[in-house]
């Protein structure tokens, strides 16, 4: 609710201090006093675009503040809290600041903002019906949203919504699992080749090393061979020289027993030696080289380097590449699984949503045929005799003329109306008179007052084109709705104004050499005055007095 504007060298508006009340306040008073200067110096709180031009003559800036108490709803506490401004005593103060250089100015709650911001904050607090701005009810989402609540449906587009999202991270992650699968199958690919390699060789911890030693045998067998004929026969040279060593020792032990261990010590060299010869020829027997064996050593010690060079450096990191490779493999192949299980998951959700989204539809037209009821009942209490409203309930669907469900389910609302006999119906967005467009919004705010969340209402033109009964019920459905929000009207029409809470009266003054626009509240006979200069143009006609104190007094 606003409950205190200020506005500072705006166009005629030198200084204005305006207290408004709650519930119905209207502004009155003479054609060209500047009552839409005062609209548009609230639009620049409502983050319309400032013009230098607008700034009073002889003054270096402009300045509108407001004060507003904040209703009670998430969303404007979250806009807050999401740029960690804090309220005092539930209100802040939303200010801005218009310089001729150029330099301005917007705060909230002494927290600078940017235009945009102000006017994402400002839509949520007040609408301003009758020139086509602010004016929330007609874009289609709001006009959703509102037969929503009037029906009574949050539940069930919370659970279309819970599913939609659902629904949406399912596609997005069977969309990335879809998007490797070019990378994956090439991934697959190259490390199923490397695997089949690795197992084609076959390959045995320590294989290498004993490769190195028969390949090193055998390329150097003739010398081998050579040397252990050689040995052998020095071996056997030696034994000889042993074998008449020990007989020799042997002898002499027998005289000088001293010698007894030197006989056993020769006898086991003849042994050792013995050994020696018989290990000699037997390895010399065992070791033969068959044709082109040393080739297959050599092309087996390749293969094994060639794997070592792409994959490792040694047999033991090559089997371990190896291992890694399968427990990839079953994840890449486990991907393809879980792709199938979120598709099977989508396509149960899907249709899932797809019924939910039917029932909701067959609910929102349910309450569209109520609501056009009671809405058209109301244009015509407003000065519409043969005006119809229509409320449009039909599938959103895509270029292609297909069906598309969302997070609202899949239904556009737009809400139409036929003013005059034989006209065809029209969005209200469509609707030419800013008086008609008001009346339809007062229609709809007042049908709508408790499902809906703004808390100021601004009407400008709400009376054009009307008067004598109509009027008075324009006036009646401004009271009522001002028992559920914030209403603030400029009219010319007395009965319209003797119905307000609050009642400020605009005058044009000339002080000095200077015109100046002010704002004051009036009650009691100065009220009275008001109303009669609203009824026949002159405050002191009598009988336009005795028809105003009327008009107060219902």
């Amino acid at each position: 609710m606003v409950e205190h504007l200020s506005v500072q060298n705006y166009a005629l508006i030198e200084q204005l201090e305006l207290p408004l009340s709650d519930g119905f306040n209207v502004l009155s008073g003479e054609t060209g006093a500047g009552k839409s200067i005062l609209i548009g110096a609230v639009g620049l709180l409502l983050g319309e675009r400032g013009d230098a031009q607008a700034i009073r003559t002889g003054a270096e800036s402009a300045a509108v503040s407001a004060v507003i108490l904040l209703p009670d709803h998430p969303q404007v506490h979250q806009w807050m809290e999401d740029r960690g401004i804090e309220p005092e005593d539930n209100r802040v103060i939303l200010r801005r600041v218009i310089r001729a250089n150029g330099k301005n100015t917007i705060t909230v709650q002494g927290t600078p903002a940017a235009q945009r911001e102000l006017k994402e904050f400002s839509q949520l607090l007040v609408d301003v019906h009758g020139q086509h701005e602010h004016q929330s009810l007609l874009n289609s989402e709001t006009q959703r949203e509102m037969l929503d609540s009037y029906g009574k449906l949050t539940r069930e587009v919370q659970q279309v919504g819970e599913k939609f999202l659902k629904l949406t991270r399912l596609r997005r992650e069977i969309d990335e699992i879809s998007a490797d699968e070019r990378d994956r199958l090439r991934e697959r690919d190259m490390l199923t080749y490397a695997l089949e390699e690795i197992e084609a060789a076959a390959l045995q911890p320590g294989e290498e090393e004993e490769l190195e030693r028969k390949i090193q045998l055998m390329s150097q067998f003739e010398q081998f061979i050579s040397s252990v004929e050689s040995a052998r026969g020095a071996v056997k040279g030696s034994l000889d020289q042993l074998q008449e060593a020990r007989t020799a020792v042997s002898r002499a032990a027998e005289i000088d027993e001293h010698l007894e261990s030197e006989s056993k010590r020769t006898e086991g060299l003849i042994y050792e030696l013995e050994d020696i010869y018989e290990t000699l020829r037997a390895r010399g027997e065992q070791v033969h080289v068959e044709p082109g064996e040393l080739d297959e050593l050599q092309e087996r010690q390749q293969v094994i380097r060639k794997l070592e060079k792409k994959y490792g450096d040694s047999i033991e990191t090559v089997l371990a590449y190896a291992e890694e490779t399968r427990t990839r493999l079953e994840l890449l192949d486990s991907s393809d699984e879980r792709r199938e299980t979120l598709e099977v998951e989508y396509r149960i959700l899907l249709e899932s949503l797809k019924h939910d989204c039917r029932e909701l539809s067959e609910k929102r037209r349910e309450v569209a045929g109520e609501l056009e009821k009671r809405i058209t009942e109301l244009l015509r209490q407003l000065g519409m005799p043969q005006g119809n409203f229509f409320i449009r309930v039909y599938d959103r669907a895509d270029d292609q003329g297909q069906r598309v469900f969302g997070r609202t389910g899949s239904d556009c609302v737009s809400l139409e109306i036929s003013p005059n006999l034989g006209e065809p119906a029209k969005p209200v967005n469509r609707i030419a008179s800013g008086g008609e467009i008001s009346r339809v919004m007062l229609a709809l705010k007042s049908v709508f007052a408790q499902a809906d969340t703004m808390d100021t209402v601004i009407f400008d033109e709400i009376d054009a084109g009307i008067g004598g009964s109509v009027a008075g019920n324009v006036g009646m459905h401004l009271r009522q709705l001002g028992e559920h929000r914030q209403v603030i009207c400029i009219t010319h029409v007395a009965s319209i104004a003797a119905r307000a809470k609050a009642h400020f009266v605009v005058d044009k003054q000339i002080t000095g050499e200077r015109t100046v626009t002010t704002v004051r509240r009036i009650t009691g006979e100065e009220r009275t005055a008001e109303i009669a200069r609203m009824l026949s143009g002159d405050s002191d006609h009598q009988a336009a007095l005795v028809h105003a104190r009327e008009l107060l007094a219902d």
